[in-house]
């Protein structure tokens, strides 16, 4: 795989939770505990990342592109955890 997401869902409910299954049922994924690792492109990234936002999901999204590196998203959580993660994740 050399393109995946990782979305981890903080603070959600299962009405939510139901939804991200629907919108990933065409993507080959699996799900452990509120955290989904999805194969991906960055195209279906970045219309996911809306449908995120657009339903007000609380997440922390991470794309891995192995070729051209990654990509992060966060919502819903703090400023500064969410400045120490993109920091994290980015630093490359």
């Amino acid at each position: 795989m050399k393109k995946y997401l990782v979305l981890h869902i903080t603070g959600t409910s299962e009405l939510h939770l139901s939804k991200i299954r629907v919108f990933l049922q065409e993507q080959t994924y699996i799900e452990i505990n509120n955290v989904f690792y999805i194969s991906s492109s960055k195209r279906f990234k970045n219309s996911f990342k809306n449908d995120l936002f657009d339903n007000e999901i609380n997440f922390i999204l991470t794309f891995v592109n192995i070729k051209t590196g990654g990509d992060f998203e966060a919502f819903g959580i703090d400023e500064d955890k969410k400045s120490k993660l993109e920091k994290i994740i980015l630093s490359n």
